[in-house]
């Protein structure tokens, strides 16, 4: 694994922080996929000549992002049909109006979406469902 596949992309970063996404980052990344790891503060880094960089999300800040702040659930799970293996992408919206919040289930009411992805790599498949996660907000 490469240390690069635990970020979300460039593209990504810009959408999830046009959304809202304004978490503690521990780096900044390029329009080129670069990636600088930093001090804690980041400022002193984006206020230099670096303007094109914004701060870089790791994939699991971003999938606790849409649990914690907007009730969207990413799952994925690989499937094999014996020739190859795909990932099934499985998002939860349980941000369902007029619910029962006593009920134990309230993730059983969600309406799930399904994509089916064809890849075998799995961080391109998360990728694939961050984007489609970013439909719903």
């Amino acid at each position: 694994m490469n240390t690069k596949d635990l970020f979300v992309s460039y593209s990504l970063n810009k959408q999830l922080q046009e959304k809202g996404f304004n978490e503690h980052c521990f780096g900044v990344i390029y329009p080129d996929g670069e990636i600088l790891f930093s001090s804690p503060d980041l400022t002193t880094i984006m206020s230099r000549k670096e303007k094109n960089c914004i701060k870089a999300a790791m994939h699991q800040q971003v999938l606790d992002w849409f649990r914690e702040k907007h009730d969207i659930h990413i799952e994925l799970e690989l499937e094999d049909n014996s020739k190859i293996y795909n990932y099934s992408i499985c998002i939860k919206d349980s941000r369902i109006k007029n619910r029962e919040y006593h009920d134990n289930d309230m993730l059983d009411q969600a309406k799930p979406i399904f994509v089916k992805y064809k890849t075998s790599v799995y961080y391109e498949a998360l990728n694939k469902a961050i984007e489609e996660a970013l439909k719903l907000i």
